[in-house]
């Protein structure tokens, strides 16, 4: 199922229906920012949980996404920046790498969100009516950078939750 579209933001996912007493949801999914996929849809048997509670987080604290000062990078100068406050090993001192880590993580993207999106660093900032998605993957080594309606990005993430909960309960 696609929720949204792939030329502005979508969540791609299926269910592979593995019988668990504990209703997991296993299945394949990824992410389509302006036409670009990110994650890989050919992951089979991924645990579905650990992104829905990701993206339920992310719903509650998108309007905290927002920071004019980020919003002054281009596009390549905001993924290095955040790139180095939260995964880079560099000359700060333990205390300014966790002082960044808890300003700078926020802006996390499904780093880690998932199997599928293992092979995949990713970030998110709001501007206005925006979402700038950011987002590197290991197999091509392309960094990709993209801008989606903020309407569009809630429409998706939430038809999902939606279709995942259903999936849940049955």
């Amino acid at each position: 199922m696609i929720f949204g579209l792939k030329s502005d933001f979508a969540i791609e996912a299926y269910c592979d229906w593995i019988d668990d007493d504990k209703k997991y949801v296993f299945g394949r999914m990824c992410c389509w920012s302006n036409g670009k996929p990110l994650g890989d849809i050919d992951e089979a048997d991924c645990m579905l949980d650990v992104t829905a509670v990701f993206f339920e987080s992310l719903l509650k604290r998108l309007d905290q996404l927002e920071n004019s000062v980020l919003n002054e990078l281009s596009d390549s100068q905001l993924y290095k920046f955040i790139d180095c406050k939260i995964y880079e090993d560099d000359e700060r001192s333990i205390d300014q790498v966790i002082s960044d880590a808890e300003t700078y993580y926020k802006y996390d993207f499904l780093t880690n969100g998932g199997e599928s999106f293992d092979c995949s660093k990713s970030f998110i900032l709001v501007d206005g009516n925006f979402c700038r998605i950011l987002f590197n993957d290991d197999r091509s080594k392309e960094n990709v950078f993209t801008r989606v309606s903020k309407t569009g990005f809630i429409s998706a993430v939430s038809d999902f939750l939606l279709w995942y909960e259903a999936a849940k309960s049955k």
